[in-house]
């Protein structure tokens, strides 16, 4: 799944469903580290464990700031 790029168009507890040039792929969040580039051309690396959860229970858990 290296060098995998694509846009996120579902998300699951487990896993984003990705939809790169050719087809649709299942990345499975807990093994995998991902790169984000927001709007304004930044690229953001989290860790896929951090990412583990329903998307609607993750706002209400408070992140450790270092």
């Amino acid at each position: 799944m290296k060098g995998l790029r694509g846009t996120i168009v579902d998300e699951t507890k487990n896993m984003f469903s990705i939809i790169s040039k050719d087809n649709q792929v299942l990345v499975p969040k807990s093994i995998s580290t991902f790169r984000f580039k927001l709007p304004d051309k930044t690229i953001v690396e989290v860790d896929g464990p951090r990412l583990v959860a329903r998307p609607e229970n993750r706002l209400k858990i408070r992140v450790r700031r270092w």
